[in-house]
């Protein structure tokens, strides 16, 4: 009896911890590349695949990101493309904020494995006085529950680890 109830509860908890959404990131920035944001628009591509059973979780993640961004002293505005929209307005909103940089993330292709659904992404980060791209991340996200927090919090905490924002701003259960 006492097998089958180690047998139940270790089979619980691996079902519980199996179906949280886990992530890995690769990145790599400008070795010239001194980090100073203070306004940061990020312009989200992230076509329909942060639509959950849980609903539409895209706000949820660029909420996640600009309160992290705001416990750091960084101001933020985002606007997250509509998939098949006719119209894009992001640049007419980057020109109405005039940050100093500008953080893009978008889906770049997903896939069914036996992990669950696997979704990449590259961030960039453009510098507005350089004209230049500073700071490139591929994002794989294994999604289950929770994928907009994953996602934020494994977005926020690559730029902690690679000195893009301070290593002590508070991240969307950032974890990296």
């Amino acid at each position: 009896m006492n097998i089958l109830k180690g047998f139940t509860i270790a089979a619980l908890l691996f079902s519980i911890s199996g179906c949280t959404s886990t992530s890995t990131v690769e990145s790599n920035k400008s070795p010239q590349y001194v980090a100073n944001i203070h306004k940061l628009f990020i312009a989200a591509n992230l076509g329909m695949t942060l639509y959950t059973s849980e609903g539409n979780e895209t706000d949820a993640f660029l909420n996640g990101v600009s309160r992290s961004l705001a416990e750091c002293g960084i101001q933020s505005a985002s606007y997250a493309k509509i998939p098949q929209a006719q119209n894009d307005p992001t640049p007419q909103r980057i020109a109405e904020f005039a940050p100093d940089t500008i953080l893009t993330i978008t889906w770049v292709k997903e896939s069914k494995g036996t992990n669950g659904h696997i979704i990449d992404y590259l961030a960039s980060l453009y510098d507005a006085q350089s004209k230049s791209v500073v700071w490139k991340a591929n994002i794989t996200l294994t999604q289950y529950f929770k994928a907009s927090e994953e996602l934020s919090g494994a977005l926020v905490g690559r730029m902690k680890k690679d000195a893009l924002i301070s290593a002590t701003c508070a991240g969307p259960s950032a974890k990296r």
